[in-house]
C-alpha cells in the first residue's frame, strides 16, 4: 500500500463497521474481495469536489504547501505571483473533476458500537449483516492485493457553502481580536489538502458527519505502465473502470479482516440460521452474533 502523509488515520485498534445486505455479504465471501465504487457514482453530488474555501482561496505566498495544487501543477504553472497561482488552481480543479471516474472507494464506519442509524441507512429490509473489524485489520488484510495501491484515511467533514476568504475576513474585522482568530481557525479547518489529485475524496459535507467514515481509495490503472498519470495539461492517462461494474473488486484476507459478523436487529431467526449456513459453506470461521439492538428489557 502507498500512504500519503497528509491522510489522517485512526489508531490501529479503532473499531470499524461495514453494513450490507445478504447478497453483498455472499459476494464478499465468494470473491474474497471488497468492492470499491467508482467516484462519480456516489449519491452525494458533491463527492470528490473541493469546498468553496478551496475554490476561491486567494493567492498568498505564505499559504501552507498542502493547500496549494500539487507539485506537478506548481512546477507547471508556478506560485510566484497571483496570476500563476490562479491559473494553477483553476486547472487543478478542472483536472481533479475529471478524476472522479478514475478513483473508487470502499467505506467503513468508525464506532466502538454498532449504529442504529447505519443499520437503517444501508438496509432496505430487515435482513442484513454488519462486519466488524479494526483499522489495523483492514489495512493488514490488503496484503493479498497485488494490482492496486490503496490509500486509507479518515473522512474530513466540511461546509461546502462556507464563505470565501474575503467574506470570512472583511476589512472591518481587526486582526488582533479573538473574533478574527476564531474565524481564521474555522476557515483553515474548512480547507481540504490539495497535495494529491484525489484528496477531495477524503472530504464530505458536514451533513454526513454521523457516518464517522473511514475510506479506502484506489485509482484506475495507467494506460502506459511506468508513466505518470498526473499530467496537468491533459486528460488523465488512465484506463477507466469496467462500466458494467462501476468500480472494481480488491482482494482481501477475510480471516484477517473480519472479527465478528452481526445479524441485523430486526431479522428473524431463519435469517440468522441462513447467515451461519452461508458462512460455514465458505469456510468463514468467525463468531456470528445477533445485534445488541435486538435486546429486550430485563423487566
Amino acid at each position: 500500500m502507498k500512504w500519503y502523509n497528509l491522510l489522517i488515520v485512526p489508531d490501529d485498534d479503532t473499531v470499524i463497521w461495514r453494513y450490507m445486505n445478504l447478497a453483498k455479504f455472499i459476494s464478499l465471501l465468494d470473491r474474497k474481495a471488497l468492492f470499491f465504487t467508482q467516484g462519480d457514482l456516489f449519491s452525494d453530488p458533491l463527492e470528490g469536489y473541493y469546498p468553496k474555501t478551496n475554490v476561491e482561496m486567494p493567492f498568498d505566498p505564505n499559504l501552507p504547501g498542502k493547500f496549494i495544487p500539487n507539485d506537478q501543477f506548481r512546477k507547471t504553472f508556478g506560485k510566484t505571483c497571483k496570476q500563476d497561482y490562479e491559473d494553477a488552481l483553476k486547472k487543478y480543479l478542472q483536472h481533479s473533476k475529471k478524476w472522479r471516474k478514475y478513483v473508487a472507494a470502499n467505506c467503513w464506519s468508525m464506532n466502538p458500537h454498532e449504529s442504529a442509524a447505519m443499520w437503517k441507512l444501508y438496509l432496505s429490509s430487515n435482513e442484513g449483516v454488519a462486519v466488524r473489524s479494526t483499522f489495523g485489520h483492514l489495512k493488514s488484510s490488503f496484503y493479498v492485493c497485488l494490482n492496486y495501491e490503496i490509500n486509507i484515511g479518515k473522512v474530513k467533514y466540511v461546509d461546502h457553502g462556507y464563505g470565501t476568504f474575503s467574506e470570512s475576513f472583511p476589512i472591518s474585522k481587526k486582526k488582533d481580536t479573538s473574533e478574527f482568530y476564531n474565524e481564521a481557525r474555522k476557515f483553515m479547518n474548512n480547507l481540504v489538502p490539495m497535495d494529491f489529485i484525489a484528496s477531495a475524496f477524503f472530504a464530505k459535507q458536514k451533513s454526513y458527519e454521523y457516518e464517522h467514515e473511514l475510506r479506502a481509495l484506489i485509482t484506475a490503472h495507467p494506460k502506459e505502465p511506468g508513466k505518470s498519470a498526473y499530467k496537468p495539461t491533459e486528460d488523465p492517462n488512465m484506463e477507466e473502470f469496467d462500466p458494467s461494474l462501476g468500480g472494481d473488486y480488491v482482494s482481501v484476507d477475510l480471516d484477517v479482516l473480519i472479527d465478528k459478523v452481526y445479524i441485523s436487529p430486526e431479522a428473524l431467526i431463519w435469517f440468522g440460521d441462513l447467515v451461519e449456513s452461508v458462512s460455514e459453506r465458505y469456510c468463514l470461521n468467525k463468531e456470528i452474533v445477533k445485534s445488541g439492538l435486538a435486546d429486550r428489557p430485563l423487566y
